[in-house]
């Protein structure tokens, strides 16, 4: 837990649930849910297995199952995750993206094929 008053400068790396009450600033990664509550605030890219937000995320999350935006949140960065939920009420400037996000889209290639025209 990172408690109110408490301000985290650099990268964290976590194992299991985490909890923000305080400030954090850099990158933030955890392999289990992230608590973000609603007077504290994120200054850094996310990465979690689960995410629950009511306080402000600036930054980019990447959440492996479900991300709750809720009504007390200001979240300004991009949000992808396999289901994503905003409550009314909430402050969301970014782009969201839902499905899973550790499958990278790879770009298909179509193979060509050869057209002739008859008659001409």
């Amino acid at each position: 837990m990172i408690a109110r008053g408490v301000t985290l400068e650099g990268n964290f790396q976590g194992q299991g649930d985490c909890v923000v009450e305080g400030h954090v600033k850099g990158s933030f990664t955890t392999t289990g849910a992230l608590t973000v509550g609603p007077e504290a605030v994120i200054e850094a890219d996310v990465h979690a297995a689960e995410a629950a937000i009511a306080g402000v995320v600036q930054g980019n999350m990447t959440i492996k199952n479900r991300c709750e935006i809720r009504a007390t949140a200001k979240v300004t960065g991009d949000v992808t995750a396999q289901v994503i939920s905003i409550e009314a009420g909430a402050l969301f400037q970014g782009r969201l993206m839902a499905g899973v996000p550790s499958v990278e889209r790879q770009p298909v290639s179509v193979p060509a094929r050869a057209v002739a025209r008859v008659g001409a």
